[in-house]
């Protein structure tokens, strides 16, 4: 069966993700799980291009190559031009650099690895990012590229039914994707682990040459299961996984047994189908839309403003759709040479593009930030603290600084970067420094703690036990020295604790060590406190709202761990946002980022410790 024959079920479903994805982005009318959407893409690209490359008389790859560009390249171009073009007037010099380098990145379909270095999709940075949603188009162009690769491998070398290989290929993927997505948030962007959601289209249109019958039932099953998806699903999954099973399901199971005839309207629907038309257009306008919205704001935004900005980015995509992506895409036809060519100039541009952005942004820098005294202590600040920190490790080192005799009356301050804060906060007071010698160590091993689920479990029988691989986790609990913990006074643990850490497991591994042991709590996190400041200057302190909730300040199940390990706790929390929250202070912000003490903010943080009683915890 032609695709050309399938028509009003692919423009159905590209309408129906391109809704989905636009109600999770705008976050109206529930659908928490609206980004399967990009899902439902994937699998009809699936389709698409196989039905391409199997029917096709004389398969060209450059050809092939050419027009997928022709398709994609044009408009997601025009939108990298715009964003940067916004995105000079309205980001901080911090976050135009990271527009900048994004966009290098989306220029050559690799942003995906770009955003799998940065990680969080779902959280509250997104809103910092206008090419975040690239990542899709990244997948689908590395897609396009690796595809047509396989496919005609197996056909011309192998010459095996399709089915099977491409059923190996979707089962391997699957696999991996289960096993790995819980492991870290990047990689959600992974093209690997995306790859079954294409191979579910690729075997559609197999089974589709061979249906023999209709069935409207299991269309309906389709629109259950995308419809359950894209309500009940939220970023507390593992995505993609097993998860993304469901609406791929759905989005084949509407294409195997097409829309019902009792349901002709659809086909017949204007909108519907010409929202299919600028799916991939809005698809691109859409999020820079709120992103930029969202950050000259800097607050959240209400329901009306959020369908207004729906409209509007609507009404953007038509307009750029008409204008530019029907009137001014290339040629129909080009040959070989003239292919060459305008790859040539492409990279040329390209290379030449980096440096041009480089220096624009070196230009804003100066003018948005190094004249401004504030924000530029703030960077001085981190300058310092980074300086300090790399001399005390040096020192311990070198001159063996948490000797036993050194340590016997030692409070030891670990932990990462937020225990470095507290160790800094606390050596502003010279009340507190006469009593105790506070010393400070590194810590980077907290994820070692995270609770195992399934996945992990499966995957270390397969790294530590089948292929024998080296357990980094156990190799650095195992050498880390504890000596110097076990004699010192009191040892406390302060870290940005992740979600899904084994307390348990922390105290059991510490406690050994030391039983006078203190856990200081997450504080608060904000929208980047340098950039905030940027945007409304003395008026930071009435938009400063913490980010984090209960669930990432207070631990789960303490009082358990309390009684069993006689462990002190504090909130660290307390000390700020009692109700309102306090950034900028007698001209000194107090954060360096979204949740880092400036280095100008320590004595205030210190005075605010003694203020909370956080001594008192010290014996």
């Amino acid at each position: 069966m032609k695709t050309h024959n399938l028509i009003y079920e692919i423009q159905f479903l590209r309408s129906i993700s391109i809704f989905l994805v636009l109600l999770f982005h705008f976050d109206v009318f529930l659908f928490k799980g609206g980004f399967v959407g990009v899902d439902i893409f994937f699998t009809i690209s699936g389709y698409l291009i196989t039905s391409i490359i199997l029917t096709s008389k004389k398969f060209s790859l450059i050809n092939f190559y050419y027009k997928r560009g022709k398709r994609i390249l044009p408009s997601l171009y025009l939108i990298i031009l715009l964003s940067l073009v916004a995105g000079y007037y309205i980001l901080s010099p911090i976050h135009f650099e990271r527009l900048i380098n994004s966009s290098k990145f989306s220029l050559v379909a690799l942003s995906n690895f770009f955003f799998y270095q940065e990680t969080g999709y779902f959280d509250y940075n997104k809103f910092f990012k206008p090419l975040l949603h690239t990542w899709s188009l990244a997948v689908e162009i590395q897609y396009y590229i690796i595809w047509p690769i396989i496919l005609l491998i197996i056909r011309k070398i192998f010459k095996i039914n399709l089915f099977i290989p491409i059923l190996l290929i979707l089962s391997l993927s699957l696999l991996l994707s289960y096993l790995y997505s819980s492991r870290t948030d990047g990689f959600f962007y992974f093209t690997g682990f995306r790859l079954f959601e294409f191979c579910i289209g690729s075997l559609t249109f197999l089974i589709l040459k061979k249906r023999k019958f209709r069935n409207d039932y299991l269309f309906f099953l389709g629109l259950i299961l995308i419809f359950f998806s894209s309500t009940f699903y939220n970023n507390n999954l593992d995505f993609p996984g097993i998860y993304a099973l469901l609406p791929c399901l759905g989005a084949a199971l509407i294409i195997l047994f097409q829309i019902p005839k009792r349901l002709i309207f659809i086909k017949n629907n204007f909108f519907i189908n010409y929202t299919a038309k600028i799916s991939y257009t809005l698809y691109l306008v859409h999020w820079p839309i709120l992103v930029f919205y969202r950050y000259e704001k800097i607050d959240l935004i209400t329901f009306p403003e959020k369908i207004t900005l729906l409209i509007i980015s609507y009404l953007v995509s038509v307009v750029i759709y008409e204008i530019y992506e029907k009137k001014i895409r290339y040629p129909s036809k080009l040959k070989t040479k003239e292919i060459y060519f305008f790859s040539i100039v492409f990279f040329s541009i390209v290379i030449c593009f980096s440096p041009f952005l480089e220096n624009l942004n070196k230009k804003k820098t100066s003018k948005e930030f190094k004249n401004n005294r504030i924000i530029q202590s703030v960077f001085e600040g981190r300058k310092t603290k980074n300086e300090i920190e790399n001399q005390i490790l040096l020192e311990a080192k070198k001159e063996g600084f948490f000797s036993r005799k050194q340590n016997l009356n030692n409070i030891v301050i670990l932990g990462d970067s937020h225990a470095f804060d507290l160790y800094l906060a606390i050596k502003s007071l010279k009340k507190q420094n006469k009593i105790n010698k506070y010393v400070y160590q590194n810590f980077e091993y907290i994820y070692c703690f995270k609770k195992k689920t399934l996945q992990d479990n499966v995957i270390e029988t397969i790294n530590y036990k089948i292929f024998k691989r080296k357990n980094s986790c156990s190799i650095a609990l195992n050498n880390f020295e504890k000596e110097y913990i076990r004699n010192s006074k009191t040892l406390i643990i302060s870290n940005r604790w992740p979600r899904g850490i084994d307390y348990h497991k922390v105290l059991n591994y510490f406690y050994k060590s030391n039983q006078n042991l203190i856990i200081v709590s997450n504080g608060h996190r904000f929208y980047d406190v340098p950039t905030l400041y940027f945007k409304k200057k003395d008026n930071i302190n009435s938009y400063a709202k913490n980010l984090l909730t209960d669930k990432d300040i207070l631990i789960e199940n303490f009082d358990i761990l309390k009684n069993k390990f006689k462990v002190k706790f504090f909130d660290k929390s307390k000390i700020n946002c009692n109700p309102n929250c306090t950034l900028l202070l007698d001209d000194i912000l107090l954060y360096s980022d979204k949740d880092h003490w400036s280095y100008k903010g320590m004595n205030y943080f210190g005075q605010k410790l003694e203020e909370y009683k956080f001594f008192s915890l010290i014996k």
